[in-house]
């Protein structure tokens, strides 16, 4: 025979007053086989409460509706209070709806009538309710488990119904909130939205109740305290039998702080940019010089993202010579602003010393010499970062009327003949950084009046339109031949917004420089005449160089300025040279005097005679003082002392300049046009 297994024991708790009733009800448990029932009778309630609190265990509660001065229906609520987990049946003398509709209310898992119910009723009621209490216990667990988790959560949890009711609010929002689920529980919640947003956020429930779910959103809670702050969403649905949305689950991160810091962080880099933007309009491009006479130049320059590595610089050495450098780092952005920072700054170095170091010669550093002595010492660097400079140097000779260029792997600059044909100024050498054994060398090519020089970056060309089709070389070419004869600062501007409309609407997708130089179509003469003179700044040689400017009057004005007019220059330079001793190197203490030993301070005298005028040139290394113009003229009156000097200067010439040079030095140019010019 096959082992059958044993009846369970299911624990009967019997509340009833009539003791008949509960020997029947006993006689009807034992006749069920499927299971063996140990059965407590209490008469009273009262007691049979007292041994559920004291921790009786029972499986089962046969509940009596009529109890003398208690029904069931006032007893049920406290068997419930004492034992949640333990299913109750009620039984009634009658079939009553009204108290069957109440006793499940309160608590009853089923109820029956007293004498309709035999064994397999009662047997199958018992399993009902177990069943069903069972599973009632375990959907308890299950949101306790659920909730627990729910309110330990560091996320914000919130539930909705369509129409925007709270239904769930876990314990993080009512940490970040300030306001409790008891408070908000069928509240709509578009009370903790700022009022600006509220529209858009119940558009977005209607949009997710309608089943068009935007997973994630971005927006602000207002808290019971009136502080925002910014939450980020993520959505999903409940939905009932027929997949209609009946609830939305919202869960949410705060991210204030975060925002607070990407925004600082954000401010941080654009004070960064802005500072960037700053130093590379100071360290990295030069303005163009306003004040060579035969020749003006216009510059450009746009950077892709605010700061970037195209560089340009002007060396400005005297009226007749004059380097342009145009260059560009390998890369974008403040690192390539900083390498062509140490770059720009490299050359500005190696000019003024070979400048220095070549005054015993009497000569000028050639372009190939300074690219050679940044590339010796900048290469090194280059290897070590990774990258490289592309660069081109040119120098523009105006007495020799000839441009000397080196190039380092930059776009081959453009030069427009204005009596032949228009010609690429190539070069062989590669960018600096490259090759430590490269040896730059230098081209020279001829250039005559109205000719155009046209430098520019990669930038320029390389730009594309939305189709991908790059500027190109031969389109900028067009565009300079088009715009030639228009003044270098209009060309310049004009070519780069001409490539930035060719391009994609306002994306810079490299930096974009260029510099235009152009010959005057009526260059000043060639020098006829040069003589150069250094004396040191002390008084005892004033007369000296007196004498030097007359001699040298004389030798080259002879047939053009009469006696005179040279008398009158000569005291002019007289004039100037004094106040240069008094204002540009005044004495350290009062006790020493102006005229005291300065060794290594000297004046440099330039006299250049021409076919219609003559320029004296006197240059020094002192304190800059006050431009001439801003020098008000002498009262004769004798009300304010000052002004005689220069007004004397004044009526000696016909034109007269004060700056300080790009190396530091203090220039006063005296030009005197001649009565009688020579043909």
């Amino acid at each position: 025979m096959e082992n059958t297994p044993a009846p369970s024991l299911i624990r009967v708790l019997l509340i009833d007053d009539d003791e008949e009733d509960y020997l029947i009800t006993r006689e009807l448990l034992s006749e069920i086989e499927t299971a063996r029932f140990a059965v407590t009778w209490f008469a009273n309630p009262d007691v049979a409460l007292r041994e559920l609190q004291d921790g009786a265990l029972f499986d089962i509660c046969l509940l009596d509706y009529r109890m003398g001065r208690r029904n069931g229906l006032d007893v049920l609520p406290e068997i419930v209070a004492a034992c949640s987990a333990i299913p109750i049946i009620l039984l009634t003398g009658q079939n009553d709806s009204h108290v069957d509709r109440e006793a499940v209310r309160r608590g009853a898992s089923d109820f029956l009538v007293k004498g309709e119910a035999d064994a397999i009723l009662l047997e199958r009621s018992i399993r009902y309710a177990m069943r069903q209490k069972r599973t009632e216990e375990e959907l308890r667990q299950q949101r306790t488990f659920v909730s627990a988790v729910l309110d330990t959560a560091g996320a914000l949890v919130l539930v909705v119904d369509r129409e925007g009711r709270i239904v769930r609010f876990n314990r993080a929002c009512e940490r970040l909130s300030g306001y409790s689920f008891a408070e908000l529980e069928g509240e709509n919640f578009d009370l903790l939205l700022p009022p600006e947003m509220k529209t858009s956020v119940m558009d977005t429930l209607a949009r997710l109740v309608a089943g068009d779910f935007p997973y994630q959103r971005e927006n602000d809670w207002l808290t019971r305290s009136g502080e925002r702050r910014r939450i980020v969403f993520n959505n999903t649905c409940l939905t009932d039998r027929d997949g209609n949305v009946e609830y939305v689950v919202s869960s949410g991160i705060d991210v204030t702080d975060q925002r607070r810091a990407e925004a600082a962080l954000a401010e941080a880099r654009e004070r960064e940019l802005e500072v960037g933007a700053s130093i590379q309009k100071t360290l990295l491009v030069r303005s163009a010089p306003t004040h060579i006479p035969g020749v003006t130049f216009g510059a450009f320059t746009r950077a892709a993202q605010r700061v970037g590595g195209d560089y340009l610089d002007f060396f400005v050495y005297d009226d007749r010579c004059v380097d342009v450098l145009v260059g560009d780092v390998m890369g974008k952005g403040v690192p390539a602003a900083l390498l062509a920072a140490a770059t720009k700054n490299h050359f500005q170095r190696a000019v003024r010393r070979l400048v220095h170091d070549l005054i015993p010669f009497g000569r000028l550093p050639e372009p190939q010499e300074i690219v050679e002595a940044v590339h010796r010492a900048l290469t090194p660097e280059l290897y070590r970062l990774c990258s490289f400079v592309t660069l081109s140097y040119t120098r523009f000779d105006l007495q020799r009327r000839q441009a000397t260029f080196v190039d380092c792997g930059h776009p081959a600059p453009l030069h427009f003949d204005a009596t032949g044909p228009f010609r690429k100024l190539g070069g062989e050498n590669v960018p600096l950084g490259l090759c430590l054994e490269e040896r730059y060398r230098q081209r020279t090519v001829p250039f005559g009046p109205d000719d155009l020089f046209f430098f520019y970056s990669d930038g320029l060309f390389e730009t594309t339109d939305p189709e991908e089709t790059p500027f190109g070389v031969e389109r900028l070419i067009a565009s300079v031949e088009r715009l030639r004869h228009c003044a270098p600062a209009e060309i310049a501007s004009s070519v780069c917004a001409e490539v930035e409309a060719f391009g994609v609407d306002g994306l810079i997708d490299d930096d974009r420089t260029c510099v235009v130089v152009k010959i005057a179509r009526d260059p000043m003469p060639a020098s006829r005449m040069v003589r150069h003179k250094e004396v040191p700044a002390r008084l005892e040689y004033l007369d000296e160089a007196r004498d030097f400017v007359e001699a040298a009057l004389q030798e080259g004005t002879a047939d053009g300025l009469t006696q005179d007019e040279i008398f009158r220059l000569v005291l002019a330079s007289h004039e100037a040279i004094t106040n240069i001793l008094r204002h540009a190197y005044p004495p350290d203490d009062a006790d020493v005097a102006p005229d005291s030993d300065r060794p290594s301070e000297t004046i440099r005298i330039e006299v250049q005679c021409f076919t219609d005028r003559v320029i004296l040139d006197l240059r020094d290394t002192g304190v800059a003082f006050y431009p001439p113009e801003r020098i008000p003229p002498p009262i004769l009156d004798g009300t304010r002392e000052g002004g005689f000097g220069l007004f004397l200067i004044r009526e000696a010439v016909d034109d007269m300049l004060y700056r300080r040079d790009d190396f530091g030095r203090n220039l006063l140019r005296l030009t005197k046009n001649y009565t009688h010019p020579s043909i």
